[in-house]
């Protein structure tokens, strides 16, 4: 049992993996690139920031003070970080606290 070319033609063919809109000689690849577009900015106003201080005092976690703020956790996260609102939602927290520690005493 042998093998038996003769008459036959082989032959290797090579198919490049390398897209063809890449061109060497430019360097640069020249398929275009997507841009994206950033979503407008919206900007927190005096009266959200209060509502979010007054949210983050009573317990709520930044996901949940999104969904009731109809804003993402990141941006509430945001909001408090780069306002430094850390201090006055701890005096709200603690005026809460001593609020109803008084009520419990007097009822």
């Amino acid at each position: 049992m042998g093998f038996s070319f003769i008459g036959e033609i082989m032959s290797i063919t090579f198919k490049s993996k390398i897209p063809s809109s890449w061109h060497f000689g430019s360097g640069k690849n020249s398929m275009t690139k997507v841009r994206r577009i950033r979503p407008n900015t919206v900007y927190w106003s005096t009266v959200e920031l209060s509502i979010l201080i007054q949210l983050r005092a009573l317990g709520l976690s930044y996901k949940d003070c999104g969904i009731q703020m109809n804003r993402t956790q990141g941006s509430c996260v945001s909001a408090v970080d780069s306002n430094n609102l850390y201090s006055e939602v701890d005096k709200k927290r603690k005026a809460l606290i001593k609020e109803a520690l008084n009520e419990d005493k007097s009822g």
